[in-house]
């Protein structure tokens, strides 16, 4: 009995020497896997052109480590002067002679605690945001005006293709009114805020300054129109283009602007200073001269009618007797020269022009027509 309970003794203490060593063999193992940290780095690194590029390790780490410092690095853009420009004590690198690192795809490689790991660097062109040009703080339009746009009050660039996302606004009220500005070139986008003030067609007949748009032309309510057009208004005020948008509005209709703009060219309505002349008034019509009518049918508010006078002849067998003829038998002064004789004159019996003889002519308008002679009266026979 004593024997077996020394067995038991024995192998209890065998047990417990095994768990402590167990133990002891677990910790020691934790504590040099903890001294001993894994390198984790990504993939692929990317970064946008013109952006400095800094070759730190933690640029390339999945996880932090400890010692971050004790990581070497290794690369081309590190040991090839005669392609990069690498400073060791800000880790900066770029392209020989240049402020950046030009776009491309460059191997870097980590090491730490006898490990190793590769990453990669991207250097791309990325989009840039687009960027507006003397963006105003605000701008002043007049009511109601005519073809009014928003977008042409505003231009932005950008290296790729650019719009602007403007608000409905409503102009029909006076007033003032902030709104947002949004500058879009694919993904990236540039707001800003303005105000903008409204102006009655009052307040611009007084002389306050409408805010001329990028092109250097102004919308207009019809009432300003026709006030100018029909001189009532002889001139407005308008703000001056930006020498600036001025100059990058002549380059690119020029063709030789890089960048892209938001401007799109408009054919409204818009009030151009440098072309405007008034619309002409309509002249009142004055009714023609009228030539004299030299015909008796004319009217009676006409030029005076001129006849022709007619002469009487006889064709009865008369015997004239001009020696008794005396001034008193001539034709009255007062008589017209419209005025014809009575008698038994036919119409066939007339000759045209007023001449007695064909073969002599009588002027109507100097010569005044003598009295027909006065046929004696015939003999009588006496019968014895």
């Amino acid at each position: 009995m004593k024997k077996t309970s020394q067995v038991k003794k024995r192998n209890r203490i065998l047990v417990l020497i095994a768990i402590i060593c167990l133990l002891v063999g677990g910790i020691g193992f934790y504590v040099v896997q903890q001294g001993k940290e894994t390198l984790l780095v990504k993939k692929e690194v990317k970064i946008n052109a013109h952006d400095p590029v800094r070759l730190n390790a933690s640029l390339f780490l999945e996880e932090p480590v400890k010692d971050e410092e004790k990581i070497e690095i290794e690369s081309p853009l590190m040991n090839s002067p005669q392609k990069y420009s690498y400073d060791p004590k800000t880790k900066i690198v770029t392209s020989k002679d240049k402020e950046y690192l030009e776009p491309g795809m460059y191997q870097v490689t980590l090491r730490y605690k006898n490990q190793e790991a590769k990453s990669k660097l991207i250097v791309s062109e990325a989009e840039s945001k687009p960027k507006f040009i003397d963006f105003p703080s605000q701008i002043n339009v007049e009511q109601n005006a005519k073809d009014f746009d928003l977008k042409q009050y505003f231009l932005a660039t950008s290296k790729e293709s650019v719009e602007l996302i403007v608000p409905d606004l409503d102009i029909r009220q006076v007033g003032d009114q902030t709104v947002d500005i949004i500058a879009k070139s694919g993904q990236q986008e540039t707001k800003e805020s303005v105000l903008v003030h409204v102006l009655s067609a009052k307040e611009v007949a007084n002389g306050e300054t409408l805010t001329s748009m990028i092109n250097g032309k102004v919308p207009l309510s019809q009432e300003t129109w026709d006030a100018l057009n029909n001189g009532d208004q002889t001139s407005i005020k308008i703000s001056d283009v930006s020498k600036q948008i001025a100059s990058i509005l002549k380059q690119a209709k020029e063709g030789i602007l890089k960048n892209k703009i938001s401007y799109r060219e408009e054919g409204k309505d818009w009030f151009d200073p440098k072309t405007f002349t008034p619309s002409p008034k309509a002249e009142e019509s004055k009714p023609a001269a009228q030539e004299p009518v030299t015909n008796d049918t004319a009217p009676d508010n006409s030029a005076p009618v001129y006849n022709t006078p007619y002469y009487p002849v006889y064709n009865d067998p008369i015997v004239s007797t001009p020696s008794d003829q005396t001034p008193g038998d001539q034709t009255p002064s007062d008589q017209t020269p419209g005025d014809q004789i009575p008698g038994d004159q036919t119409p066939g019996d007339q000759v045209p022009g007023g001449t007695t003889d064909p073969g002599t002519s009588t002027d109507p308008g100097t010569s005044t027509p003598s009295e027909p002679s006065t046929p004696s009266e015939p003999n009588q026979e006496t019968t014895n």
